[in-house]
């Protein structure tokens, strides 16, 4: 009886550990897959960071949509003000009329993904994967994009969100949300992203 519930808790561990194998390889395996399983949604919250005419920040978060975990890559960093955070690769896409296509408008370059900035993110960062749980949830950093140079009122934008590093080409992106607001005229420029 004994060695029956023993081979019983073997093939139970050895059921567990396959399982983990495959969703660990899972991303590398089907990326798109993976992706797809994922949901990312826009947050926009009031409050300035100080730059006239502007009373919000916009941010995304990467949700996890499955039953399984799934592991996705994040910046794991300490910023200037020695506060740990993570944050995915993204960057924000503006919709293009004339080609009717959303084009690249803002963000990081892939290589560029973690890498120190001045009253950002310190040198102790480092770019990890870690395990994103069903319902768990992982933000981008905040940014006051509707400040960006080039844009008007009434333009389209999304954030795209790159959770694989291997494959930079998968993205998992947001409902547009339109440029309601632009900066006050100062004769200027503002730091758009913390």
């Amino acid at each position: 009886m004994a060695s029956r519930s023993l081979r019983a808790v073997l093939i139970l561990c050895g059921m567990i550990a396959v399982t983990g194998v495959v969703l660990a390889a899972l991303p590398r395996l089907h990326p798109r897959f993976c992706a797809s399983l994922l949901v990312a949604r826009w947050k926009a919250t009031p409050g300035g960071i100080g730059i006239p005419g502007l009373t919000k920040t916009y941010e995304a978060m990467l949700s996890n949509g499955s039953l399984l975990p799934m592991r996705v890559t994040v910046c794991d960093f300490v910023t200037d003000a020695f506060e740990r955070g993570y944050s995915v690769a993204h960057s924000i896409e503006r919709w293009d009329d004339g080609s009717g296509e959303w084009r690249f408008f803002w963000g990081i370059a892939p290589q560029d993904f973690c890498r120190p900035y001045p009253l950002g993110i310190t040198s102790e960062s480092r770019v990890r994967s870690v395990w994103l749980w069903p319902g768990e949830a992982i933000s981008t950093s905040f940014a006051a994009i509707q400040a960006s140079d080039g844009l008007r009122l009434g333009d389209h934008l999304r954030f795209a969100i790159r959770p694989f590093r291997s494959f930079p080409e998968v993205a998992v992106v947001t409902d547009p949300f339109p440029v309601d607001e632009r900066p006050a005229e100062s004769g200027g420029g503002f730091r758009i992203r913390h």
